[in-house]
């Protein structure tokens, strides 16, 4: 996948965490909705999460296969990029190469689903005023 030499991870960097303009815009430029739909996506990603080191644990490759694909498919979806990318290489791996394909990436993947998750919460709890109180969605 690499293209002229560089890295998937220097591909990746060239990618936002997260890109909120994108998935307002996604959502009719309703941020309140965009702010629910992302606090949804953090649940996903976070059981994702979970289920990744649990089946790199027990090598279990149709797991892997599951949350990898899952895991892509939120983040597409919540304009999560890098970590789409990321998911997408372990999601594409034959049956028999997943395991080690995952393994490798798992030392990029796990702190990118906690760099998404957070820059998810940062969208989702940014203080807006409401009647002169601070809400946080």
């Amino acid at each position: 996948m690499p293209s002229e030499g560089r890295s998937r991870q220097a591909l990746r960097a060239e990618l936002p965490v997260f890109d909120q303009d994108s998935l307002v815009e996604r959502v009719l430029g309703d941020v309140d909705i965009a702010r629910q739909v992302a606090a949804r996506a953090i649940d996903d990603i976070t059981r994702h999460r979970i289920g990744l080191s649990e089946a790199l644990e027990s090598a279990d490759s149709e797991k892997l296969h599951f949350h990898a694909h899952s895991l892509k498919g939120v983040s597409k979806l919540m304009e999560c990029h890098q970590l789409a990318r990321c998911a997408e290489v372990i999601d594409g791996q034959s049956t028999h190469q997943i395991i080690a394909e995952a393994r490798k990436e798992t030392e990029s993947i796990m702190p990118l689903i906690n760099a998404t998750i957070d820059a998810l919460d940062d969208f989702c709890c940014k203080k807006k005023k409401k009647n002169g109180s601070q809400q946080c969605f």
